[in-house]
């Protein structure tokens, strides 16, 4: 009668064992199947820096399969001359752990496998769980936007170089024209006959005129 309940015991027991097995794998799988549809490369670390669980994005990211991610530390995908600052802001965030982004300011760069480096962006969410505190990192690459802001700031220098040729090299010459005439209306008065100051007149309207069009052509540089 002992070993028969004993049996019952251990065949319930290893039945809960199972279920609560292939519930947690279930689980598990869900998890991922979330993970692989975030639009970003997303690592899960725990407070030790070791990579726990990865998502498609960051294997095609990083080029590194989930075998060769998972298991290692953080810094692998960190640059050599940083694993040391990284470590220190990795241990201060694990003391006071919220969600955040990581270097508000700076600009951040990742390693992929075969060692080159770019630019990214990461925020950081932390979570509890039974296994301890987890850290979710979610990494994108901006390579794209710097090139575009690279470029926009290319453009910027053209226009300003551009407007400060206007603002000056043609602004000058009316200037001249301006002045010239008003000396030729001055010095001439008792010379120029009606039509002679109708003319100067034009000159100086259309050179007014021809200053506007400049201040306009500045504002839409602007």
């Amino acid at each position: 009668s002992v070993l028969a309940v004993v049996f019952i015991l251990s065949m319930i027991t290893i039945r809960q064992v199972r279920s609560d097995i292939i519930n947690r794998e279930a689980g598990e799988k869900k998890f991922r199947a979330l993970l692989d549809a975030a639009p970003d490369a997303t690592i899960i670390a725990d407070e030790k820096g070791i990579i726990r669980m990865i998502n498609q994005q960051a294997e095609d990211l990083f080029d590194y399969s989930r075998n060769e991610m998972t298991g290692q530390p953080v810094e692998i995908l960190v640059p050599n001359s940083l694993h040391s600052a990284h470590a220190h802001h990795r241990a201060n965030y694990v003391k006071e752990p919220r969600l955040r982004a990581m270097g508000a300011g700076l600009e951040l760069f990742a390693v992929k496998k075969d060692g080159s480096q770019f630019p990214v962006e990461i925020s950081l969410s932390p979570i509890n769980t039974d296994e301890g505190l987890m850290v979710i990192a979610s990494v994108r690459d901006i390579t794209h936007r710097k090139k575009l802001e690279n470029a926009l700031r290319r453009s910027n220098a053209e226009m300003e170089a551009f407007t400060y040729s206007v603002s000056h090299d043609l602004r000058a010459p009316l200037r001249g024209i301006v002045g010239f005439t008003t000396i030729l209306e001055e010095d001439n008065a008792d010379k120029l006959d009606a039509e002679g100051h109708r003319i100067t007149g034009i000159i100086k309207a259309n050179t007014l005129k021809m200053g506007h069009l400049i201040d306009d052509l500045l504002t839409f540089s602007r």
